[in-house]
């Protein structure tokens, strides 16, 4: 079947976009962290700034957590390179899902 050519165009361009937006690294997953931080209130029990990081691991997922340091529990937060790949590096949807998790952190949902 052959696509009209005002329909083809978007769907290349949508193709190229997700190709260009595949690269989601570290220091944009930092950036990203620092600015929902600003408006998702702290939770007074953990210390932050909230540690983050990008593992490189297949699974499709993300998870927010607390962790022992030293006398205090820092607010931590991971994202699976997996989820990564599945949304091609799209910062909106990679976005959404990191505000959720830092949402859990906010209200407490998690125990050391």
């Amino acid at each position: 079947m052959r696509l009209p050519r005002f329909a083809a165009a978007p769907i290349l361009l949508f193709s190229l976009a997700g190709m260009a937006s595949a690269d989601f690294t570290q220091a944009d997953l930092e950036k990203m962290v620092t600015e929902l931080d600003k408006v998702i209130p702290e939770n007074p029990a953990f210390k932050y700034p909230i540690k983050c990081s990008i593992v490189e691991k297949d699974d499709v997922n993300a998870y927010a957590t607390v962790k022992h340091e030293g006398t205090d529990l820092r607010s931590t937060m991971v994202v699976y390179s997996g989820l990564v790949k599945l949304v091609n590096g799209d910062t909106r949807l990679i976005r959404a899902v990191v505000a959720h998790e830092l949402t859990h952190l906010s209200r407490g949902h998690m125990k050391d």
